[in-house]
């Protein structure tokens, strides 16, 4: 069990690697993380996949010093979601690399009040450094559920609201006409 920026108890990580911030040497720590069977059911589980049939990060962490805690890696994985349209498996290939800041709270603050800092595309994602450790194996995890796509669908697939038996329609109010439609007549008519 790890706690959070409260003091509230929250369960262990499917994946925890946890890493102490004084035992990182000048010339960082390179490491690969490959979940086992069991963590890839937990993260299944967590993340509400069909499938993790390959997971695997590559990361190179380093103190920056002032700057934090820098992340740096690559994640591959293959995996299965549920298509939002029809329920069937989706698969998705991931092949990606992030650059991942832990920072304290004060430069969190900071980033999070410059309006221009989160529009850079070269700006480092930023994430919460809580005390002297923090979890390698947590930050991949979340890592992969970021690069996921979040509204999975087959190939083809439309989304038609009239085929999702779960999602209602104010039929009355779509045969009424468009206001805006009915503003647009009045100015014409000026």
């Amino acid at each position: 069990m790890t706690e959070d920026q409260s003091g509230e108890v929250l369960p262990a990580p499917e994946m925890s690697r946890e890493i102490k911030v004084c035992d990182i040497p000048p010339k960082g720590i390179r490491m690969t993380i490959e979940p086992s069977e069991d963590e890839i059911k937990a993260l299944m589980e967590r993340f509400d996949l069909l499938a993790l049939k390959h997971f695997k990060a590559k990361i190179e962490i380093r103190d920056v010093g002032s700057q934090g805690i820098l992340i740096t890696g690559d994640i591959q994985a293959e995996l299965e979601q549920t298509c939002v349209a029809t329920g069937y498996p989706v698969a998705e290939t991931i092949d990606e690399s992030f650059r991942l800041r832990l920072v304290g709270e004060d430069e969190l603050a900071l980033a999070d009040a410059d309006e221009e800092y989160y529009l850079d595309p070269d700006s480092d994602d930023l994430d919460l450094l809580v005390g002297e450790k923090f979890d390698a194996g947590e930050v991949v995890a979340q890592t992969l559920s970021i690069m996921m796509d979040p509204y999975p669908r087959a190939e083809g697939v439309e989304i038609n609201a009239e085929n999702i038996p779960s999602l209602t329609i104010n039929q009355d109010l779509e045969k009424q006409p468009n206001p805006f439609a009915i503003l647009s007549g009045l100015k014409d008519k000026t």
